[in-house]
């Protein structure tokens, strides 16, 4: 997901470093994606795949996307 100068400035409150939580829902994932990216180091590549919408099923967690996860977790290991 690309984060913007927009997700940037939602994540950074003038009382502390930084929130994931600003009160405005319209930008959820990139805003997410925008939190996440200050956790990590420069040079490492990494996404945020947002699947919380497709993961839950009348408020029960599904946990769709969890083997295909892991699956390429274990792929990208073997490679490296």
């Amino acid at each position: 997901m690309p984060v913007t100068e927009y997700h940037k400035k939602l994540i950074s409150p003038s009382y502390c470093d930084i929130t994931n939580s600003p009160g405005k829902p319209e930008a959820g994932s990139g805003q997410a994606a925008a939190f996440l990216k200050c956790f990590v180091e420069e040079g490492v590549s990494w996404a945020h795949i947002d699947i919380a919408g497709t993961a839950m099923v009348a408020g029960a967690a599904t946990g769709w996307g969890t083997r295909l996860l892991i699956q390429y977790a274990r792929r990208a290991s073997r490679k490296s």
